[in-house]
């Protein structure tokens, strides 16, 4: 019985078969002699006995183990190079949002120093809209323990793609 509800999330089309079904009197004998087949691999017919054919020239076919073996490869290649795209990915978001982290902390240290310093004077200094100066001001104040690069990285993971630096 198909039920699309249950979701492999793998982009794959799967076909599951359970030869241990109870209603397979409701098929033809054709259905019963492939549940048969496939539990405990019984030819009761020409098609299982094609299927049981075909299934010993794959596995005995050496063009049919290059192949698989050449799709194994190129997966396990694939793989590695996802890890290796993702790791450079990685450290170039990382060295963007140090960077990022960096910038803001002298902003905010100019804030705690000098309370009465303009945020529009922060904002030109740091290259800043004014909006991201007064969110400094407002994490300094409800965080007043906390060094300039904590209140920074606050700021960056909840602000980072909207952050105008």
């Amino acid at each position: 019985m198909d039920d699309p509800s249950i979701l492999l999330e793998d982009d794959a089309i799967k076909i599951i078969i359970n030869p241990y079904g109870k209603d397979r009197d409701q098929f033809g004998n054709g259905f019963q002699a492939l549940m048969e087949f496939l539990k405990n691999g019984q030819i009761s017919d020409t098609y299982t006995e094609s299927l049981k054919e075909e299934i010993t020239e794959v596995k005995e076919s050496e063009e049919w183990r290059r192949r698989y073996m050449k799709l194994f490869i190129r997966d396990r290649e694939n793989i590695e190079l996802g890890k290796e795209i993702g790791e450079k990915i990685g450290k170039e978001i990382g060295k963007e949002i140090g960077k990022e982290i960096g910038e803001l902390s002298v902003g905010i240290r100019m804030l705690k120093r000098n309370e009465e310093i303009a945020n529009e004077e922060v904002a030109e200094i740091l290259g800043c809209d004014t909006a991201v100066i007064q969110k400094m001001r407002d994490l300094i104040q409800a965080h007043p323990d906390w060094e300039a690069e904590q209140i920074a990285s606050e700021l960056v993971e909840a602000e980072f793609e909207s952050i105008d630096c």
